[in-house]
Formats: C-alpha cells, structure tokens, sequence
C-alpha cells in the first residue's frame, strides 16, 4: 500500500516536500480462511452449485474461526450488487436460497 501510494505521489513531489500520504489502521478484522471444514462440506452436499469467492469486505467469520468454529459465509445475491444505490436480491436467488435452506434444515434435523 505504502509502494502504491509512493507512486501516486511521484509526479507531483516536485512542487513540495510536503506532499504525503499517511495512512493510519483504524480497525483490524481476521480474514475468514476457507479451511474446507464440516460447515463447507455441508454446504457442498445442500447445493449443488456452490460458487466460493473471495471479497474485500469485513465479516465476523474470521473472528469465530479464531474462536474454534467451522464458518461458512454465505447468502442469495451477489456483492457485486450489495452496498450499492438501488441493491437488488435477484428472485431466483432467493428461491435457492430457500431451496437451500430446507435442505440444510433437512440434513441437521436427521
């Protein structure tokens, strides 16, 4: 980060010394790492298609790995639409998810 914030600078330090970036860590939040555990393979069994993805954003998950806990995250829409003006669930994900859902209660009720 340090590195990329150098080379925006680069062009402009010329006209003062005093042109900086500081950067200062406000909050830290584990990453949640796919372990490939019970929980993920749970999911594999529910769902016929499970799309992993890795996304820059913050979640508790890494935290209750931390604590011992076999995490899965997952959830009906994308994040490309999440966050965003007009967020939107597209109706077919939310039939999944329900899909989804039923069968998870199915196989932790047996």
């Amino acid at each position: 980060m340090i590195a990329y914030g150098n080379d925006l600078l680069a062009p402009v330090q010329h006209l003062s010394a005093d042109i900086t970036i500081r950067h200062e860590i406000m909050a830290s939040v584990p990453a949640l790492a796919d372990h490939g555990g019970k929980a993920q393979q749970l999911v594999d069994e529910c769902f016929n298609h499970v799309e992993r993805n890795v996304v820059p954003f913050a979640a508790e998950g890494g935290q209750f790995q931390l604590a011992g806990f076999d995490v899965v995250l997952c959830g009906p829409g994308s994040i490309d639409q999440a966050h965003q003006p007009n967020e939107f669930i597209e109706i077919d994900q939310i039939t999944q998810c329900e899909h989804f859902m039923d069968e998870l209660i199915s196989r932790l009720c047996q």
